[in-house]
């Protein structure tokens, strides 16, 4: 809990004469989450769609001197995460503000409730922006993102008995991925 990551040591025996194999799969999908403490406006689900699956199988190549293992991992998620924004108001995008505000150039007071002029610069600025989607000055924006992350992985270790005293091994691991938001 203190530090930023971990350290793991894995360790591969050597084949047996036998093939052994394996495969599992962990599935999770919105149906089966609870809405989440931010419950968003409408209280729909976010998306959540997640596939972790895999396999390994092992054995002779040749029995008694080569052997073989392989495993493989396969990542898919799909995600849509509610993020929550503060943006103006539709009041405040037209220079309507609820306090008193001071020109600080000029010195002058705008009354709260009263119009203050704006900059064409600034007006396209804030004409560019979505409209809120719930009251309030603060967090009154929601949006859900995408997210999606695909991942694979495999290892491979090959062993060879040389003699009684001598062992070579081969391990080609490899990793590929794509995260796409």
């Amino acid at each position: 809990g203190r530090s930023g990551g971990a350290v793991i040591n894995a360790a591969y025996r050597s084949g047996t004469n036998e093939f052994h194999g394996s495969l599992w799969e962990f599935h999770r999908n919105t149906a089966l989450n609870a809405t989440g403490f931010f419950k968003p406006t409408g209280g729909f689900k976010p998306t959540l769609i997640r596939n972790q699956f895999g396999g390994t199988v092992g054995g002779p190549i040749i029995k008694d001197r080569t052997f073989f293992f392989g495993d493989y991992e396969g990542y898919r998620q799909v995600q849509r995460s509610v993020v929550f924004s503060t943006i103006p108001t539709l009041d405040q995008r037209r220079g309507i503000l609820s306090v008193p505000v001071a020109n600080p150039f000029t010195g002058q007071l705008y009354a709260a409730g009263t119009t203050i002029p704006m900059t064409d610069f600034a007006q396209k600025v804030l004409n560019e922006l979505p409209a809120p989607t719930s009251a309030g000055t603060s967090n009154n924006y929601q949006k859900s993102v995408p997210n999606r992350s695909y991942y694979d992985k495999f290892n491979l270790r090959l062993d060879h008995n040389v003699s009684a005293r001598l062992n070579l091994f081969a391990d080609p691991s490899e990793q590929t991925g794509s995260r796409d938001r």
